[in-house]
């Protein structure tokens, strides 16, 4: 009889993602005997399913009436469950149970961002480490030790990481040396997964400069060139019997040479030879 039989439950519960509640129920018929029957089916059922689900429990009978029964499940939230013996329920129900994520578990753990992908020389780039559990499930608070680190063969570079008190963390680094990094990132000392990234620094070179590689250096223009785009794999030649200003910027910095003049005196066209007597300072 359910309404005689007893247990060792006790509602409400939490428990983390993957843990077992394990309680007992001793099966009686009215009048309080112990009913000795392996085959009574004792457990419990999700009250959104329906009873030919089953129960979402497993039992072990042990002798004398008793039956071991153990809850286990991974995905986070509220559910209600009603605990029967041969589909007849308990006087004590129904059942709440709240499943919270478990500990932080690093190989499950991930991030994402710019910051893994690719940045420029001098800027601060970020990239969000979350937290989960060894079942996929996200964390809901912080407390986690990260540990990132930015290096190439001859640099390393500071990372700060902020805790969200959400599982989340967001980290962030500036390279001012353009080359190829290796990004790692370690959660209570384990890697976390897809860690380490590899990731290119490139050079920002502004104008009157071009970048001897794409990671730099940024060398000046010289004199009888400027560069007028960032990141210019080269300077462009200034016009005929022309030189430009230091770190020329446009083919409008480039102006005549002494002893040549433009007719129209214009900056950016070719210069023609001074006329014979003529004075042209350029």
């Amino acid at each position: 009889d359910p309404v005689v039989s007893t247990t060792t439950s006790t509602t409400p519960q939490q428990l983390e993602a993957g843990a077992a509640w394990a309680f007992s129920v001793v099966t009686k018929e009215n009048g309080g005997t112990v009913i000795d029957n392996p085959l009574d089916i004792v457990g419990l059922y999700d009250n959104s399913l329906s009873l030919d689900s089953g129960p979402i429990s497993r039992q072990t009978y042990v002798g004398a009436g008793t039956h071991d029964v153990v809850y286990s499940l991974t995905v986070p939230g509220d559910y209600a469950y009603t605990l029967r013996v041969n589909l007849m329920p308990l006087a004590a129900n129904p059942y709440e149970v709240t499943i919270v994520p478990g500990p932080t578990y690093a190989p499950m753990s991930g991030a994402s961002g710019a910051g893994l992908v690719e940045s420029k020389v001098g800027e601060t780039v970020e990239f969000v480490v979350v937290a989960r559990d060894e079942y996929g499930n996200r964390r809901r608070a912080g407390g986690d030790i990260v540990l990132a680190s930015v290096s190439s063969v001859d640099s390393q570079v500071l990372v700060s990481c902020t805790d969200n008190s959400d599982g989340s963390y967001t980290c962030a680094y500036a390279t001012q040396i353009g080359g190829s990094y290796v990004l790692s990132v370690q959660l209570n000392s384990v890697a976390i997964g897809g860690s380490p990234w590899s990731f290119k620094v490139l050079a920002v070179c502004d104008v009157g400069y071009f970048a001897q590689t794409e990671y730099g250096p940024c060398l000046a223009c010289p004199l009888e060139a400027y560069s007028d785009v960032v990141n210019a794999p080269e300077c462009k030649a200034c016009p005929p019997h022309t030189s430009a200003t230091p770190l020329a910027s446009s083919i409008y910095n480039c102006t005549c040479l002494k002893g040549y003049f433009q007719p129209d005196q214009l900056s950016g066209l070719p210069c023609l030879r001074c006329p014979e007597g003529g004075i042209c300072p350029g």
